[in-house]
């Protein structure tokens, strides 16, 4: 069972693969926990409008943006992506139709630098075929999800027994700004003992 693991995950791409599943755990608290948030705050024909919008912006918009994105430093793409995501999760403190509006905006726009990018970032340095790559991004999507289920839930649920539901999106939003510089971080301090020992 070790042996066979081992061998699917030879040559993975650590950082893209940590920072998709970050992707993913952030992006699924607004996309799983939005529409309850949302009910009584929001007409529900809005709120599906403007998911629909979502779901067209991502769409129109890695198109328009991939050469830039594909040229774009790594670190600056996180910083775009991980600030669109903790803008979009505090717009929705506000409550509103223009909050909900301008939440799902930068969300979409973070997200789509994001996830054009991470996927970039694998193919390049990983030495695998592009298929094994993908299948090591899907992965890092599945554990971004289920880690979204099982720490957001709660979070969420905490939040909504206390009536500070609108906390919640702000706690969220700490974690864009706060989890990825230390994330980096942590993958240089690894880093640097291997490249000691190489001598590089």
């Amino acid at each position: 069972m070790v042996e066979p693991l081992r061998r699917a995950l030879r040559g993975l791409a650590v950082l893209p693969f940590a920072v998709t599943a970050l992707t993913l755990y952030l992006h699924m608290h607004f996309y799983q926990y939005l529409s309850s948030y949302a009910e009584d705050r929001v007409p529900t024909v809005f709120y599906g409008a403007a998911m629909m919008g979502y779901s067209l912006a991502l769409a129109v918009l890695q198109p328009l943006i991939a050469d830039r994105v594909e040229q774009m430093r790594y670190t600056k793409a996180m910083a775009l992506g991980f600030g669109g995501l903790a803008v979009g999760m505090i717009a929705f403190t506000g409550g509103n139709e223009v909050a909900f509006a301008v939440g799902i905006l930068a969300i979409g726009a973070g997200n789509s630098v994001l996830l054009l990018k991470n996927v970039l970032e694998a193919l390049a340095r990983s030495k695998r075929s592009p298929a094994v790559v993908f299948s090591h991004q899907r992965l890092a999507e599945g554990i971004g999800a289920f880690l979204s289920g099982l720490v957001g839930g709660g979070l969420y649920y905490r939040f909504e027994t206390a009536g500070q539901l609108p906390g919640f999106w702000v706690a969220v939003a700490a974690q864009c700004v706060l989890i990825p510089p230390a994330l980096l971080l942590v993958h240089r301090r690894f880093r640097r003992p291997q490249r000691e020992r190489t001598g590089s």
